[in-house]
């Protein structure tokens, strides 16, 4: 779903056929090496953007992945070796 290879192979499919077009019917476009009409910076920063909020998600899913397990071992400890009873000590929602 969050393909950022994919995503970057469609934006830079984009761009060249953008500037395929523009330098056929602008010949000065076409000619001028001087300036920069290739937006590369542009499409890095969005490569490595993606880049890092793909990593975040891992991230985030990985570490509730982790709190979960956490929890899930705490009950077990609790209610398996402790024999902790919350109904024996007056607590109702447990």
């Amino acid at each position: 779903m969050l393909s950022q290879r994919k995503l970057m192979r469609v934006i830079k499919e984009r761009q060249l056929q953008y500037i395929t077009k523009r330098c056929e019917w602008d010949d000065e476009f076409a000619n001028d090496i001087f300036n920069q009409r290739n937006q590369m910076e542009a499409i890095l920063f969005t490569s490595y953007g993606l880049k890092t909020l793909e990593l975040t998600i891992v991230l985030m899913h990985f570490s509730y992945m982790l709190g979960m397990f956490w929890l899930i071992m705490c009950e077990v400890v609790e209610d398996f070796y402790h024999g902790v009873n919350y109904f024996e000590l007056g607590i109702d929602k447990a």
